[in-house]
């Protein structure tokens, strides 16, 4: 596939999904999903757009971060992460069977699909890559776990036990594939020269 034809795929899904979850939940979670598909979109397309990563080193930490962050989610299901949302900010009330479908099933098969893709070096599976790394394995989800609770008046929101792990799992994720575009750079100047 030509990398303009899956940036206009990913970009496609990237605004579906934002106005899916816009008009069908509330404006938080549509920009806490929606906005890191789309800051994932934009490294994507300034670090691996044109030449996807070699899998060797990447596949097996993205499947690691992909276990943790289902097993964040279980958390998130077994206290009602969906009921907590919907009295604490007013978003729709989704029901457990439509957050069980949706989120620990959907988009565990999402980043999945995502880590085949990697090491396949597909382009969308680069794009899952950089959408997994900036929300649930990245920066976006650890603040809103961390955030939920300040904005509740509590100690405790579904999630936030367990959010540390994928942030860990994506933490050593990010640093392999940082180290991998450094020496990629490196190796590219010394072609050059």
């Amino acid at each position: 596939m030509k990398p303009s034809t899956a940036f206009i795929i990913a970009s496609v899904f990237v605004l579906g999904l934002f106005a899916l979850i816009l008009a069908r939940v509330g404006w938080i979670p549509s920009v806490i999903i929606g906005g890191s598909g789309l800051i994932g979109l934009v490294a994507w397309r300034f670090t691996t757009y044109d030449r996807p990563l070699e899998p060797e080193g990447i596949t097996a930490p993205f499947l690691v971060a992909v276990g943790a962050q289902f097993v964040h989610v279980l958390e998130e299901v077994i206290m009602d992460f969906p009921g907590e949302m919907h009295v604490a900010f007013g978003t729709a009330h989704i029901s457990q069977g439509v957050f069980v479908g949706v989120i620990l099933v959907g988009a565990t098969l999402l980043w999945l699909a995502g880590a085949w893709g990697v090491h396949r070096r597909h382009p969308l599976g680069n794009f899952v890559l950089w959408f997994f790394l900036i929300g649930p394995a990245g920066f976006v989800n650890v603040v809103a776990h961390l955030a939920f609770p300040v904005f509740t008046e509590g100690y405790y929101f579904p999630g936030l036990a367990t959010v540390w792990l994928p942030a860990a799992a994506g933490l050593f994720l990010l640093y392999r594939v940082i180290k991998q575009l450094i020496d990629r750079g490196r190796a590219s100047s010394v072609d050059v020269s």
